[in-house]
């Protein structure tokens, strides 16, 4: 079950908020300046990857958008997440949008190497350095 919220983290660790939330995923969602940060916690499975896509839509609507996905959290995501991820990209590059992945782990890392989206994606080691680019 996707949890979206539009605020920073209530207490804890983003991991800890999210088994509080009682979902699979959380998508946490903050504005930094300009920089639209959505910090996304937990697994994407088939039916979260929707809910996902949608919401990825909605942040990258507007000209010259920038959102920065935080997946330090991210345990698991299946191909339909990975292809939520792409059409995010693609639609958001009219309006000259962009995605910028954070702080992937070594596995999440790893499946984005071997699919090679990280040739899509750029991937920064955080969020502080995909906010500077």
């Amino acid at each position: 079950m996707l949890k979206a919220t539009r605020s920073e983290w209530s207490s804890g660790t983003p991991r800890e908020n999210a088994m509080e939330s009682g979902g699979d995923m959380l998508l946490d969602v903050r504005q930094q300046g300009s920089v639209v940060i959505a910090s996304l916690v937990g697994a994407v499975g088939m039916t979260e990857a929707t809910l996902l896509g949608r919401q990825l839509d909605d942040l990258l609507q507007k000209p010259d958008a920038l959102v920065v996905l935080d997946i330090e959290h991210l345990d698991f995501i299946c191909s339909s997440g990975l292809g939520a991820l792409i059409q995010a990209q693609a639609k958001a590059r009219p309006n000259k949008g962009t995605m910028r992945l954070a702080s992937p782990r070594p596995m999440v890392m790893r499946l984005l190497e071997t699919t090679r989206l990280t040739n899509l994606f750029p991937v920064y080691g955080s969020v502080d350095e995909a906010i500077e680019g």
